[in-house]
């Protein structure tokens, strides 16, 4: 094939580098000493850096932007914005075993706005999660735009959109951008933004590429008071057009939602309004309905209990929990049981965080299928019998949970009147020994 001098662009600077493809220029760039300056006002703190299946860069600044991704991919990407002020939320660490960015709330128009970004080891992506909380009595209606510049810089040329065609407009769902130079850095990439096949109520409403400055834009975005609104975004570097065009066209059509949404609960997944929508009106997410099997076609499927627990399919959906395990959190009780008796929550072995378990609670007189206040804990309280020490404790050391005179360490109780020495509270076991 033979050598080609090809330009590694880096902000501020170029170098030359020979190879047929742009994986052998960044070795020889890194060989060469190629340096990154950056740009005015861009933080030199340590971004938090995730990497993707194939290995691709993705450096979260403060704002939970991309500053420049693989061998200058970006120059400052995914801005977010809403209602014309930039988010800045300062990067705070990571969530899902280090595969999530977490940025700071901040409050912008009213509503506590906060990201995250996801870039899961087993894939080639990132996703981004624009979370608009309203801590209001009433409804807020904004404008939310996605923005930045791309590392291809002046050579940036459209190679594919959702319609087939390189005329990248607001009927898209996505978009795959690049320089002149296939397999050549900077990488290609995708921006997906929407679904094909289970779009959400809220679409794309302006989009812009204007030399390498593109952004894409919501407009009216509205958030119910007490509510939360989630818009749902992904970027994707590959080594070829290609492979980006086939990427968004699997994220975008669903091919693999289940990483799509791995670390996301179906209340997070309800709240996106630009993806997941629900075909035949049933409450239940179309996406929701894929991943277990139903029919999102099917506006009768959310009254029927496809694991026989209790729970209709549609009360599943609003607990968050599986429709096709009885038991989701794996406590020993049912998910209907939990809900519908004892009001504990079918996806937490432990409601009350008292390190006793829902199911040991609940079946503490013996009898782990009904519940019987007085003779079993209470799984919604901690403390159930007000002794000042949690349940699972007491159970652990031996005393009684339902006795407040039993509890595991002596206590120093208030001053009798006229008795200048505090009162001492022996321990007592559960056969009333001191």
């Amino acid at each position: 094939m033979g050598n080609q001098i090809h330009r590694l662009r880096v902000r501020g600077l170029s170098a030359c580098t020979t190879g047929r493809s742009w994986l052998a220029g960044t070795m020889l760039g890194v060989a060469a000493g190629v340096f990154l300056v950056l740009a005015p006002g861009v933080s030199q703190a340590a971004p938090i850096t995730l990497f993707d299946v194939k290995g691709f860069t993705y450096d979260i600044q403060d704002g939970c932007y991309l500053q420049d991704g693989e061998i200058n991919a970006y120059d400052n990407m995914y801005y977010l914005r809403v209602d014309g002020t930039t988010y800045t939320g300062a990067r705070t660490g990571t969530e899902e075993d280090g595969m999530e960015a977490v940025c700071d709330p901040e409050s912008i128009a009213g509503l506590n706005v906060r990201r995250k970004v996801f870039v899961p080891p087993t894939m080639n992506w990132a996703r981004f999660l624009e979370v608009l909380e309203n801590p209001t009595g009433s409804d807020i209606t904004v404008d939310v735009r996605i923005y930045g510049n791309l590392g291809s810089d002046g050579e940036t040329q459209v190679f594919g959109t959702s319609d087939g065609d390189l005329n990248w407009t607001a009927a898209d769902a996505w978009v795959v951008t690049d320089d002149a130079d296939d397999f050549l850095a900077p990488p290609s990439l995708a921006h997906v933004y929407d679904s094909t096949t289970a779009p959400g109520t809220e679409t794309v409403d302006t989009v812009s590429l204007a030399g390498d400055d593109m952004y894409y834009q919501w407009n009216n975005i509205t958030v119910p008071a007490g509510g939360t609104v989630i818009i749902m975004h992904f970027g994707a570097q590959h080594y070829a057009n290609a492979l980006a065009v086939a990427d968004a066209t699997g994220l975008s059509s669903l091919a693999e939602v289940a990483p799509m949404v791995a670390d996301m609960v179906p209340t997070e997944l309800s709240q996106v309004v630009n993806w997941f929508g629900d075909q035949d009106g049933d409450g239940m997410l179309d996406l929701w309905e894929e991943l277990f099997g139903l029919d999102p076609d099917d506006p009768n499927d959310g009254d029927d209990d496809l694991d026989g627990d209790g729970l209709t399919n549609l009360d599943e959906f609003d607990n968050g929990s599986d429709p096709t395990n009885p038991n989701t959190d794996g406590d020993g009780l049912t998910d209907g049981f939990e809900v519908n008796t004892v009001g504990t929550s079918p996806i937490l072995p432990d409601t009350d965080l008292d390190f006793l378990g829902d199911g040991e609670e609940v079946g503490y007189d013996g009898d782990p299928t009904s519940y019987t206040p007085g003779e079993d804990t209470d799984p919604l309280d901690p403390d159930t019998d007000g002794d000042t020490y949690m349940d699972g404790l007491e159970v652990s050391v031996g005393t009684d949970p339902l006795n407040p005179l039993s509890f595991p360490f002596p206590q120093v109780t208030a001053l009798d009147p006229g008795n200048t020495e505090p009162q001492i509270r022996a321990a007592v076991d559960l056969n009333n020994n001191i």
